[in-house]
């Protein structure tokens, strides 16, 4: 039986640093501190570019993502991540439930994601690490989730993101839905990603 994770926001949380990343991009806006930034992203389930564009109104979306996108994944910023998952879980996981472990995430620099892995002690768990580029017209989890279940009895498919709810419903794959952060895609149906763990160990 294998069970797929993704990463961001559902293993680790990763908030902190895309506001270090917009604060370090405009550095002369009056932004709000980081308690605000968090709520009122959740509340509001907005985009760090709409975020932004209600301090900067002519900000083009092209010019947002030209500016954002080559340095969220810089290890200078990727170290502001912290776990939400328990890593004892894990442990039990694969080593008393002989569950395989699956990584699915959306990363463009695979060498940092790998780093980043290896320094938050979560690399030793997954029997497979897939990072796939965001591609705006399809939704690439789709494909690699329809190769893996041609490998494996999947279990679950634990994400945060509707990009993570379409890849398992399109390929039947049970969806368990992790509480984000920064938006409130499923509402009440959203748990911790510990709740599902605890639950795939207790049944």
């Amino acid at each position: 039986m294998a069970i797929v994770f993704d990463l961001d926001e559902t293993l680790i949380s990763t908030s902190y640093r895309q506001y270090r990343v917009l604060c370090a991009l405009f550095p002369d806006l009056k932004l709000s501190n980081y308690n605000d930034y968090e709520i009122l992203r959740f509340k509001k389930s907005l985009s760090n570019y709409k975020w932004v564009s209600k301090y900067i109104k002519e900000l083009s979306r092209e010019l947002y993502i030209g500016l954002y996108t080559p340095i969220i994944e810089n290890p200078k910023y990727l170290k502001h991540d912290s776990l939400k998952v328990d890593l004892n879980l894990l442990e039990k996981l694969v080593y008393h439930e002989k569950k395989k472990l699956i990584l699915v995430s959306l990363r463009k620099n695979e060498k940092n994601g790998l780093d980043q892995l290896k320094n938050l002690k979560l690399f030793p768990y997954f029997s497979e690490i897939h990072f796939v580029k965001h591609n705006e017209l399809v939704n690439p989890k789709v494909d690699v989730i329809r190769k893996l279940k041609s490998k494996y009895n999947i279990e679950g498919y634990i994400g945060d993101s509707f990009i993570d709810f379409e890849a398992a419903e399109i390929n039947n794959v049970p969806f368990l839905p992790v509480h984000s952060t920064i938006h409130n895609t499923f509402g009440e149906k959203g748990k911790d990603v510990n709740h599902w763990i605890n639950k795939i160990i207790d049944e």
